[in-house]
């Protein structure tokens, strides 16, 4: 007796596959859905983390940290623009007394448990630079700049374990970060910006957040720029228009910040008075940025938005629509703050009704 045979037919075995097709076409998007809600979760979790290594400094030192501490001359318009005295003031030669350039994130080690990181350098005798080119200044030896923190690096950013790498030398390297502090809504007091609570030189305290600890952001998501020469964890001069080394796109940076050439269109940028002319504003920004142009705003590879931290340690996202300005106004009328720009400053007074 002849077995007949129950194979598949040529039409059943393509009806097959198409019907696998469309499930993984189904399922693919709701899996990358959950890998992102996982990441923006994690994100949020180091950010918190921040934000109460950020409460720990300010109670053991007795204010904030400074994005970073600049000597009393750096040449350029730096000399000319206004700026704090650094906490614990100037050495006879007129460099800080606590190290020049080295970052908030630098400084909040020891409550993060670096605290052997932290020992290992002195910022008075190491400056920052000589960690970055140990072959130069073999008294530095390793470089510190090149260690990376995982706690700086949000989850959807691919570069996280990536370095900067000097072009002349391979061996000079630097960590990236994913996270920069919030100076205000820009860098320069002269257009009433270092109004946050990081910036150049700065010692804000706690009862300086006249806007309540809950209602101010202190850090936000800005990933390193496209060539990794924008976005330090420890260390970082930063620069603008003129060559001010106020920190500004490497380590803190403004919500509205002025930024440098090259200029972006005009209907991607803000235009106001003040040095540089133009500030740019909370978008979404670009992981292939050729030109860097994504290194004055802050933005994040999560969908919609990015993640913040307040002065008090609670974290929120925020969607980009949070800095959109009205379009009742006409170019060059007064503009009203922006839910953002309410955000960032610690005294500006504003009710915040929706947050």
């Amino acid at each position: 007796m002849k077995v007949k045979s129950h194979g598949f037919t040529l039409v059943e075995l393509l009806v097959v596959i198409a019907i696998i097709g469309i499930l993984i076409g189904m399922l693919l998007p709701a899996v990358q859905s959950v890998r992102e809600a996982a990441r923006r979760t994690a994100c949020a979790n180091k950010l918190r983390q921040q934000g109460l290594a950020l409460q720990n400094y300010h109670d053991t030192i007795g204010h904030f940290p400074p994005a970073h501490c600049l000597r009393i001359s750096v040449g350029g318009t730096t000399d000319a623009l206004i700026r704090d005295i650094p906490p614990g003031g100037y050495l006879p030669n007129g460099e800080p007394t606590w190290g020049e350039w080295w970052s908030w994130m630098f400084r909040i080690t020891p409550y993060i448990e670096y605290n052997g990181f932290h020992d290992i350098v002195d910022t008075q005798t190491h400056p920052w630079w000589n960690m970055v080119y140990p072959d130069t200044h073999p008294d530095a030896g390793l470089s510190v700049m090149r260690q990376r923190c995982p706690l700086f690096v949000c989850p959807s950013d691919l570069r996280g374990e990536e370095r900067y790498v000097d072009g002349g030398n391979p061996n000079n390297q630097v960590a990236i970060t994913s996270y920069l502090g919030v100076n205000g809504r820009n860098q320069f007091q002269e257009t009433d910006g270092q109004d946050g609570m990081l910036f150049v030189n700065s010692k804000v305290k706690m009862s300086d957040v006249q806007d309540g600890t809950s209602n101010t952001v202190i850090v936000g998501e800005r990933p390193p720029a496209a060539n990794l020469n924008w976005g330090w964890q420890w260390a970082g001069a930063g620069g603008s228009p003129g060559s001010v080394w106020f920190g500004t796109a490497d380590v803190v940076l403004g919500v509205h910040e002025v930024f440098a050439g090259p200029i972006i269109p005009a209907s991607n940028a803000m235009v106001n008075s003040g040095p540089g002319g133009n500030h740019d504003y909370y978008r979404p920004g670009e992981f292939i940025d050729p030109m860097n142009l994504h290194r004055y705003h802050f933005w994040s590879h999560h969908p919609g938005g990015g993640q913040w931290v307040n002065v008090d340690g609670s974290t929120r996202f925020l969607a980009y629509t949070v800095d959109a300005w009205s379009d009742s106004f006409e170019d060059g009328d007064a503009q009203p703050p922006t839910v953002l720009e309410q955000l960032a400053t610690r005294a500006g007074g504003e009710v915040n009704e929706d947050f």
